[in-house]
């Protein structure tokens, strides 16, 4: 029933994909099955997730596991066009790849060179392919475990096929209690590990190419003669970009660092017509050779500096909130910043822990004024140091998940590796 129910949703979609180019990219993407040629014959360790947030949780562990047993070869997967496009020239992986359709036909080149281990990252485990894997005796582990509040897999017939693929995994390794319980409470086995996220973001932020330290140093410079608290938006959208400089015109209390979601020229040129209605100096980064030394707002039209500067600033907004989904805050949590947002954060626990906490300050509605409100507290430099202390010390009690789930599955892992090192003697 599965297959076919899937068969017939990839028909449809292949249909509605030529109106929609984000469908077609992730047809694109498949066109060729993995190339697993490099681990022919040899054992090897595949970690898949969903896209990039998810890739980076398994990433952590695969870097980790590296560190301990280099001998072991590991393959990558991503199963949606944004995370293949933007981590596929990532340097870690012995292979990265776009995981196929979960069709029998299409992951036989998996099957054809089964791996030793399968990791999957917080919850894409697709039913085929684990069952073939279950039934090799293959060990499955998923990280990062977590279904989100109100999900769909937690009641009905979604619920009882969700606890047939998550049966089939050797052990579950949860996000916090909260989510071992819901595991639990479908009667399957979850420990909690927590996430390997807090890891991974430290890892990036402390290993800044030569070439993205030079932009940093750059803005560090002009940084030096901005005399009020710094506020970055990262990821924002044009709802939010209008509340910020509304908000600024309004108090002139801060410098606002614009890191637009979507970096385009149509985009880029609505938020300097914005600036403008605002009677707001501009400054884009790309021109700070020549900056502007009177600049209110300075706008990031470059990819790829954002998780590099916010120990940089004072203050963070992370957009997504307004229009469905926060993105992400522990980029700016682990600078220790105080982090607002729109009113739909609980698609991310930590934004909920926070808030729960009175870390996190959410602002009902994309209003200048409710957004000076929830400002005007942080403003202050005594308080916010409170507040920032409080989530740097939230941030580092998080770490040490790569390290309980190696200690899990290091029987395994040492299988591997001997299993490797048996092959090149011989």
């Amino acid at each position: 029933m599965y297959t076919f129910a899937l068969t017939l949703f990839l028909k449809l979609a292949k249909i509605f994909s030529l109106f929609s180019q984000n469908l077609r990219n992730n047809f694109n993407i498949r066109k060729n099955p993995p190339d697993l040629s490099k681990v022919a014959g040899k054992p090897y360790i595949w970690f898949h997730s969903a896209s990039v947030g998810e890739y980076e949780q398994v990433r952590a562990l695969g870097l980790e596991i590296r560190k301990i047993w280099p001998q072991i070869l590991q393959v990558f997967s991503v199963y949606s066009y944004s995370g293949w496009s933007q981590r596929k020239n990532d340097s870690h992986p012995d292979i990265f790849t776009v995981l196929p359709f979960d069709l029998p036909h299409k992951i036989k080149p998996i099957l054809n060179h089964p791996p030793a281990m399968m990791i999957y990252a917080r919850y894409d485990v697709w039913y085929n392919l684990a069952k073939a894997l279950f039934l090799r005796s293959i060990p499955q582990y998923v990280i990062c475990a977590a279904l989100p509040e109100n999900s769909k897999r937690s009641t009905g017939l979604a619920s009882r096929f969700n606890i047939k693929i998550y049966s089939m995994m050797k052990q579950i390794f949860t996000v916090d209690p909260t989510q071992t319980q819901v595991f639990e409470n479908q009667g399957l086995k979850a420990i909690t590990a927590g996430d390997t996220r807090f890891e991974a973001i430290l890892e990036r932020q402390n290993s800044i190419s030569v070439e993205k330290q030079m932009l940093k140093s750059k803005l560090k410079e002009y940084l030096k003669k901005v005399n009020k608290p710094i506020l970055i938006a990262g990821s924002s959208y044009l709802t939010s970009e209008k509340m910020l400089l509304s908000a600024l015109s309004k108090t002139r209390d801060f410098f606002l660092i614009l890191a637009p979601h979507r970096i385009h020229l149509d985009h880029l040129s609505q938020i300097q017509t914005l600036a403008q209605e605002q009677s707001l100096v501009l400054q884009n980064f790309s021109e700070i050779e020549n900056a502007n030394s009177d600049a209110d707002v300075l706008l990031l039209d470059v990819m790829g500096l954002l998780i590099y500067i916010y120990d940089l600033a004072d203050l963070a907004y992370i957009g997504g909130a307004f229009e469905g989904k926060i993105h992400n805050i522990l980029e700016p949590c682990a600078a220790g910043l105080p982090v607002l947002a729109g009113p739909h954060y609980k698609n991310s626990p930590e934004a909920v822990d926070l808030s729960q906490k009175k870390l996190f300050f959410s602002i009902p509605e994309p209003d200048a004024g409710l957004f000076i409100n929830q400002l005007q507290p942080l403003l202050d430099s005594e308080y916010r140091k409170h507040v920032s202390q409080s989530i740097d010390t939230w941030f580092h009690s998080r770490l040490g998940a790569t390290e309980k789930i190696i200690t899990y599955i290091q029987d395994d892992l040492t299988k591997i590796a001997n299993a490797e090192t048996s092959q090149n003697v011989f």
